[in-house]
């Protein structure tokens, strides 16, 4: 079970660190998003409800973080470097994916209702899919 396996043979971790890059991150809905859908049920009543375009906030605020972090731990994965920069990294990558993930999700369900479930069947088969071939591309 490595996680991190360069920070494993690299810097020589004790088990208690390794047990620290599984952190988890939380994702918060924001009061803006709140005042939104108060301000729509005052105008269209209590059934009203936000267009599904409002849940890709979310991923635009997570977006940035992915590429920041990849670079950040990639640039820091050094013995000379304390092993926490690669680990916060590490937790902003987790804030970012959490992010696109929970948001795009979101957006399927509210925009296929009734056939939500099959819209996220579809989405995963395709991801499976893909990270399967990705597996026999990726052979050295």
């Amino acid at each position: 079970m490595y996680v991190f396996p360069s920070f494993i043979h690299r810097l020589s971790c004790s088990p208690n660190e390794r047990s620290l890059c599984h952190l988890k991150t939380t994702n918060a809905q924001p009061q803006w998003a709140k005042k939104d859908l108060v301000l729509i049920r005052e105008k269209e009543g209590p059934d009203a409800r936000l267009p599904p375009e409002k849940r890709l906030y979310f991923a635009m605020f997570g977006a940035p973080a992915i590429p920041i972090s990849l670079f950040w731990m990639g640039w820091t994965n050094d013995a000379s470097i304390s092993y926490w920069s690669g680990l916060i990294a590490s937790i902003l990558f987790g804030y970012g994916i959490l992010c696109i993930f929970i948001s795009t999700y979101q957006y399927i369900i509210d925009s296929y209702e009734m056939y939500a479930a099959s819209a996220l069947v579809s989405l995963t088969l395709i991801r499976y899919v893909v990270a399967g071939g990705m597996v026999v591309v990726g052979i050295p």
